[in-house]
């Protein structure tokens, strides 16, 4: 306990209910607990109702109260203050002589000012006013966390706010641009603020849901982005926008969260489904109805949903309506999304119905979409076309290192190895050493026995192992 004195009273204040005016884990752990409270059993129609301070004085200590705040405003000041140490003598744990004294010592002794502002606000830590007060001072002495401190104290009594997390979120973006460590403090507070918000405020909430969850995927931090995407979903069911249904369920599948897709394909996109659930919880697709006029972007998180499922007699006519009637130069993005899918089961011959429009595209022929085409053709054994397919993506992006193996491999199977070497030499000619192309390398070399390229490679990589170890000790003793 801190020991006070308030002309010549001692006054006890608790440490613990002083916000700390210096360091951020405590603002950062205060947020995270904000940020994870489950907000799901609440109405989202019902505000938390809000009540005046209840005074601790009897009615002769509030008439005396009374009696001193109106020579206060005649500026009887020194009676004022007698009259407030009277209360102070006989019920100490009052709020409201304090929050006086502090009206009288603002203009002329700030200390004490503030002094007495702590008191009230210790006596009396659900009173808004008085934090946003001392959030005020904070911020008149350049202490950017302790207003921040005092706000989210605020926010802990009146979780409905909004005025309190508005203004700690502008400081803790101004804290972001200033200093390195507020961006995941910052994401917290938007999340605090998006739980809160009143379904009158639906489009702030979709705004602030969907900035949150852009950056949480960026940071592939997946689980928090899909529960910042729920908060709309719970609240505001029939304002949700397709923006945020496409990227929940683009979470939901790289998750492998599928029950959770049906979910949302049932309940937001008016899909039916005939389904069965095996003993160990996996979905059997037996038959579905897609609705009408169902957008291109949803219809493409069902094939992908879909294929994950391994149910390739269901998507390969959704694949094969979709390249006859869809324009590859408007959503060729979306063919890659679908083809990526069907290359990670390997379902290669169905991909290549999205490949090869793309790679006759005019926007999409680009040399990473030509080495997933040279990666299926190989697939299908097709090695003439998918080793053609490989060069034109030497030619295209001639740094591209990761074309370098796969293609070495097929020329090495169709027995030309010293052109095979020479492809796995293009990123030694380059300077540009990439260690797994040399690990591959290796594999290559000892399979036709060139022990000598062997041995050199082998030395090459110790060397570029030393370089690696040598760079991370001067990285970390820099620190």
């Amino acid at each position: 306990m801190d020991n006070n004195e308030a002309d010549g009273m001692p006054i006890h204040i608790e440490v613990a209910d002083i916000p700390s005016t210096s360091g951020i884990r405590e603002i950062e752990q205060s947020l995270e607990a904000e940020s994870l409270e489950d907000h799901g059993s609440e109405n989202p129609d019902k505000e938390r109702p809000t009540r005046g301070p209840i005074s601790k004085l009897d009615a002769t200590l509030k008439g005396l109260m009374g009696e001193a705040n109106l020579r206060y405003a005649r500026g009887d000041i020194e009676t004022a203050k007698r009259m407030c140490f009277e209360v102070i003598r006989q019920c100490p744990e009052a709020t409201e002589p304090y929050f006086t004294l502090s009206q009288i010592y603002e203009n002329v002794n700030r200390k004490k000012y503030k002094g007495y502002l702590l008191l009230a606000a210790h006596l009396e830590p659900s009173n808004t006013g008085l934090v946003n007060r001392l959030a005020e001072v904070s911020l008149q002495d350049n202490n950017i966390e302790g207003a921040i401190r005092w706000y989210s104290r605020g926010i802990k009594y009146y979780p409905r706010n909004i005025e309190f997390h508005l203004k700690r979120l502008e400081l803790l973006k101004q804290r972001d641009v200033e200093l390195a460590g507020y961006s995941r403090m910052v994401l917290m507070a938007k999340t605090t603020l998006a739980n809160n918000l009143a379904p009158s405020d639906h489009e702030l909430m979709l705004s602030l849901v969907m900035e949150i969850a852009k950056e949480r995927f960026k940071q592939k931090e997946y689980f928090r982005a899909i529960e910042v995407l729920k908060i709309p979903m719970r609240k505001i069911p029939n304002k949700v926008t397709k923006d945020v249904i496409n990227m929940l369920l683009e979470l939901l599948l790289i998750c492998e969260r599928y029950l959770e897709c049906l979910d949302i394909f049932t309940q937001y996109c008016g899909f039916e489904f005939d389904i069965s659930i095996t003993d160990d919880n996996k979905i059997v697709m037996n038959a579905y109805k897609i609705p009408d006029n169902l957008e291109i972007d949803l219809k493409t998180h069902f094939i992908i949903f879909l294929v994950k499922l391994t149910t390739e007699n269901l998507y390969s006519p959704l694949i094969d309506k979709m390249v006859i009637e869809g324009d590859v130069e408007l959503f060729g993005d979306l063919y890659l999304d679908i083809a990526d899918a069907l290359l990670a089961k390997k379902h290669y011959t169905e991909a290549l119905k999205l490949l090869i429009p793309l790679v006759k595209s005019k926007r999409f022929s680009q040399a990473a979409v030509w080495l997933k085409y040279g990666e299926c053709l190989a697939g299908c054994k097709l090695d003439d076309m998918a080793i053609e397919a490989y060069y034109t993506v030497m030619t295209m992006a001639p740094t591209h290192i990761e074309v370098l193996y796969p293609l070495g491999k097929l020329l090495i199977e169709q027995g030309k190895k010293e052109e095979a070497m020479l492809v796995l030499n293009k990123d030694l000619t380059g300077n540009v050493l990439d260690v797994a192309v040399l690990l591959e390398k290796l594999k290559l070399l000892e399979q036709i026995e060139d022990w000598e390229g062997y041995w050199k490679s082998v030395d090459l990589l110790l060397s570029s192992s030393r370089i690696l170890a040598f760079t991370m000790h001067s990285a970390r003793s820099r620190r």
